[in-house]
């Protein structure tokens, strides 16, 4: 089996649905890219897992998915949820949420300064929670470099891969990290390889937990405060950074204790610690401490004369000492220096493990190993096991005898046996071939041998020069290989997956000689030569090894020629010529019939024909047979629309294409004094003016063509026009009328109806035997109108007010609802608006205005000539009017209506009086234009207006909620100009400017 090289997917490159559009990250466990996924058009992060990994590992997964599966229950937003894992072109491709994500790894080697710790100590503050958040699933890391870690737009950490490396197995990860190689190259110094961020006891393949993932923390927190990583003999962050507090050294070195029981113990310690990193330089050593204190101490470099002469606890003494006089722990020193001389060291296991040091100075044993990450065993007096990861291994173990053995997949295993004497330091080298099997291969003499690497991908070996065959002892590794033979007289021979080892072993090829020859040729050349269903090249060609004694289907095609067909059975030694000869186009027959919507179309010459780019006159002779495929059909002139069409053509058959050209429109240029705004139509389908201010109008027919102009009526004419033709049409203005005596009348834009009233003398008020009747009726008062007027049929309706004033305070109904709750000012200011809008247009007769009634005004028009209490008579119930109860000519009331009615209805929902206006008995109570007065003048008067006298205005008519006595013709009430109730209204007249 070959080395193999994990391959790293390009920016732009596509994988299942994901389109690759940014690279963030790389490691040993894959690689981390922005994607956008096609079905859903969104932006995500996905995780692209070497297929590699899977190889080594088949159950990794399985296990995988099911961690995935308990990660919906995740809560805390820094750590990535994966949504969805699904294997893609031999990867394990894991998707989690997008975002404007950049890797740890980018944000710290691209800045110009390391991190500030307040940032460190924000960002170590999320992971801490987000990991204790997925501790609470069981779930760890254990793999955290830079390149797991993002920082999204706002600057908040995100957490990827949770749970990703408690899947895989010890010995598959030993096996996947051994073999696999990354083809990029980087700073070593500032990225973390495999092996160095995984904790002592992972790499020592012992028991792991949540304090595994501390050491990862801390070897990212020196990553982010430094730039650099924490390996050999790493220097305390506050003495890279003179800025970074001491509290600093402490809580990462707490993070970095090879043990796990001197790290933090849970997720709370960790927090509670980074909150208070300046507090920590200044804690009292505890007793819990007192061991990391010592193997710090045991870090501290002596002479190695002086080590090997000294006894343990004279070790400590002197490195004590050496601290003290750095000035380091110097009141820790003598508050400890009691405690670490009586103190016994930590018991022994039963085979004590061999300690791996830092410091060559500090070794009794080093060992070179080749290659990287290969597995060191040590037994005897200590054991230990240990992964290699490109630099010296480093030990100091106790004189004795050891057994050593070095091992790597795909190479051979080396053992030594060593004799240890402290004060003699041992330096070995080992270096691992590679595990070769040999094989010897017997074929025909020039065969070229292959081993097959994958599907469609071999790798030369040699070739045979003689008949003793071709050796092969250094090239395959031991294991099963695919053996391939290609000789130019045989057959391709593919020999069967055999196994190699250190034993040389033999295989024949049975290789079978090539037949005869079959030679195709054609006119044109170029053209596809299948044998059966593979195509096997292009005419001129010439084919070998082909079958002997049995049919052959051989099938020749060109793209536009029809297929040439033959079964040929060929002799062995035969050499034979198969001639397509010339080969027959595929012609069809392209035909058109022109229909002109006009009786008199422009002369044929007049038009051009493109068929594909090929130009043509009407008039030229058309040539009707086309080759099969395709054609674009265009027909241009000045006066038509470019037609266009695409048809097919087929072998053998006739295609008719119908080209009816659509000729250009007239030009019609509307022209009108004043320079009115208008909007126009054609054939009753409302158009708009060319930026050149014309209308297209359709030629040769007859077109309706109209105007509509605001206070103007609406104009229309035919118009039959030629393509291209520009014609002016000077459009006749006629205002819109005003009101005329004698006629009813209606504004335009505005649905307010009104009546025509030319008055009689009567009488206003009520007669002294009108029952419940009150004393403000008095006196009856004899009236003379000399002028007509016009007043609305209904009250003002929502809808009108709401148009003019833009407002609409109504409590009830709708549009034809009468509005409500409008005060007397409300009342007057919409009928100043309406007047300046008729005055404008100029159809108001001179003098007049809208206005609101007179209480002569109105009281004539709702008795419409009657003298009885209601202008239907003289009693009334709530099939009449909008209004409460009954009444009748006694005076009797019958309390509420039995309808139960609340609120206002339509306007016009009853009978109208015999002058035509509806509801002047309820729905809304009517306001007045003139002052109340408690009394009306007597006597006889003309043309009555109190301006002066009184406060607030009448109100007129009664409303929904008034019983039927309160809607008498000559009932009435005041109220102030700003009364604004939900049952008073009002209704319009036209009439004199008073």
């Amino acid at each position: 089996m070959l080395a193999e090289f994990i391959q790293i997917p390009k920016e732009g490159e596509t994988i299942g649905p994901y389109l690759l559009r940014k690279h963030l990250s790389s490691s040993i466990l894959g690689s981390f890219f922005s994607a956008t996924h096609k079905g859903i058009h969104e932006t995500v992060l996905i995780h692209i897992i070497p297929e590699a990994l899977l190889r080594a590992d088949s159950r990794f997964h399985a296990r995988y998915k099911e961690v995935v599966a308990r990660q919906k229950r995740l809560s805390d937003p820094a750590v990535l949820a994966a949504q969805e894992v699904n294997r893609i072109a031999g990867n394990l491709v894991v998707q989690y949420p997008g975002g404007n994500f950049r890797s740890m790894n980018d944000v710290v080697l691209k800045r110009r300064d390391p991190m500030s710790a307040e940032t460190v100590q924000i960002i170590l503050h999320s992971i801490g929670k987000g990991l204790e958040d997925a501790a609470k699933i069981e779930q760890m890391h254990l793999f955290l470099t830079p390149d797991f870690l993002f920082m999204n737009e706002d600057g908040e950490v995100r957490i990827a891969g949770v749970g990703l490396f408690q899947c895989i197995s010890y010995t598959a990860f030993e096996r996947f990290v051994s073999g696999a190689v990354i083809p990029i190259q980087v700073d070593k110094s500032k990225t973390f390889e495999a092996i160095e961020i995984l904790s002592p006891e992972i790499r020592n393949f012992k028991k792991r937990d949540q304090r595994s993932d501390f050491y990862a923390i801390g070897m990212c927190a020196y990553f982010m405060l430094t730039g650099s990583k924490p390996v050999s003999r790493w220097k305390l962050p506050s003495k890279v950074r003179k800025d970074i507090d001491s509290g600093w050294d402490l809580f990462i070195s707490h993070c970095l204790e090879p043990k796990p029981s001197d790290r933090f113990p849970h997720y709370r310690s960790f927090v509670r610690d980074l909150a208070r990193i300046e507090d920590l330089a200044g804690d009292p050593v505890s007793k819990g401490e007192k061991k990391r204190v010592m193997r710090t101490l045991d870090r501290i470099p002596v002479p190695q004369g002086l080590e090997r002469a000294l006894g343990m606890r004279a070790l400590f003494l002197v490195r004590l000492l050496m601290l003290s006089f750095a000035g380091i722990l110097a009141v820790g020193t003598a508050a400890l220096l009691k405690h670490i001389i009586d103190s016994d060291f930590d018991a022994p296991d039963e085979v004590p493990s061999i300690r791996r040091v830092y410091a060559p100075e500090a070794a009794n044993l080093i060992f070179e190993v080749s290659p990287p990450n290969a597995m060191v065993n040590i037994s005897g007096t200590e054991k230990g096991r240990f992964i290699v990861h490109g630099e010296d291994l480093m030990l100091f173990g106790r004189s004795g005898n050891y057994s050593v053995q070095v091992s790597a997949p795909k190479r051979k295993p080396q053992t030594l046996d060593i004799e240890l004497i402290a004060s003699e330091p041992v330096r070995s080298e080992f270096s691992l071939s590679y595990d070769f099997g040999s094989v010897r291969i017997e074929a025909a003499i020039g065969t070229d041998v292959y081993v097959e690497n994958a599907p469609d991908l071999s790798l030369f070996l040699g070739t045979i020069t003689s008949e003793e065959g071709l050796e092969i002892s250094d090239r395959l590794l031991k294991g099963e290989h695919t053996l391939i033979g290609r000789h130019s007289a045989y057959l391709p021979f593919r020999n069967p997956p055999v196994e190699l080892d250190a034993e040389t072993s033999t295989i024949t090829f049975q290789q079978v000689p090539r037949p005869t020859e079959l030679i195709v040729i054609s006119d044109p050349d170029g053209a596809s030569v299948y044998v059966g269903d593979t195509m096997v090249g292009l005419t001129p060609l010439r084919v070998e090894g082909l079958e002997i004694g049995v049919p052959i289907d051989v099938r020749v095609e060109k793209e536009g020629y029809r297929v040439i067909d033959e079964v040929i059975e060929l002799s062995k030694g035969e050499s034979r010529a198969l001639n397509a000869g010339a080969l027959v186009q595929k012609i069809g027959d392209l035909v058109y019939t022109l229909e002109f919507p006009m009786e008199n179309p422009p002369p044929l010459d007049e038009f051009f024909l493109t068929i594909n780019d090929e130009f043509y006159r009407l008039t030229d002779f058309f040539e009707s047979r086309f080759p099969e495929g395709k054609y674009t059909v265009f027909l241009s002139h000045p006066d038509f629309f470019t037609f266009e069409e695409t048809v097919d053509v087929i072998d053998g058959e006739t295609t008719t294409l119908t080209i009816a050209p659509r000729p250009r429109p007239m030009r019609l240029i509307p022209i009108i004094e004043g320079g009115f705004q208008a909007r126009f139509k054609l054939a009753g389908e409302e158009v708009a003016l060319t930026e050149k201010g014309a209308l297209l109008v359709p030629s040769f027919q007859r077109v309706r063509v109209s105007a509509t102009i605001r206070n103007h009526h609406d104009v229309s004419q035919w118009f039959e026009g030629r393509a291209n033709e520009v014609r002016e049409w000077r459009v006749p203005l006629k205002l819109l009328p005003g009101p005329e005596e004698g006629e009813n009348y209606s504004p335009p834009y505005f649905n307010v109806p009104l009546v025509w009233v030319k008055p009689q003398p009567f009488k206003m008020g009520s007669p002294l035997r009108e029952a419940r009747r009150l004393p403000n009726e008095d006196d009856l008062t004899s009236v003379t109108l000399d002028y007509g007027y016009w007043i609305g049929a209904t009250e003002v309706t929502q809808e009108v007010y709401e148009h003019i004033m833009g407002t609409n305070p109504s409590t009830f109904g709708g549009d034809q609802y009468p509005v409500d709750s409008v005060s007397w000012i409300d009342a007057t200011e919409f009928c100043r608006r309406l007047t300046e809008f008729e005055q404008q247009s100029g159809r108001l007769p001179e003098g007049y205005v809208y206005r609101l009634p007179t209480e002569a005004e109105w009281e004539y028009a709702a008795r419409a000539n009657t003298s009885t209490p209601f202008s239907f008579g003289s009693s009334a119930d709530p099939s009449m009017g909008n209004f409460q109860g009954s009444y009748s000519a006694s005076g009797e009331i019958l309390g509420k209506s039995t309808e139960d009615r609340y609120g206002t209805l339509r306007v016009g929902s009853f009978q109208p009086n015999s002058f035509g206006l509806y509801d002047v008995h309820g729905n809304v109570a009517e306001w007045i234009i003139d002052r109340f007065w408690d009394r009306h003048p007597g006597g006889t008067v003309r043309n009555p207006y109190n301006a002066e006298r009184g406060r607030g205005h009448p109100i007129r008519g009664g409303s929904w909620e008034d019983s039927a006595d309160r809607v008498r013709t000559a009932a009435r009430e005041g109220a102030p100009e700003r009364t604004s109730r939900n049952s008073i209204g009002f209704r319009l007249v036209i009439g004199p400017e008073l």
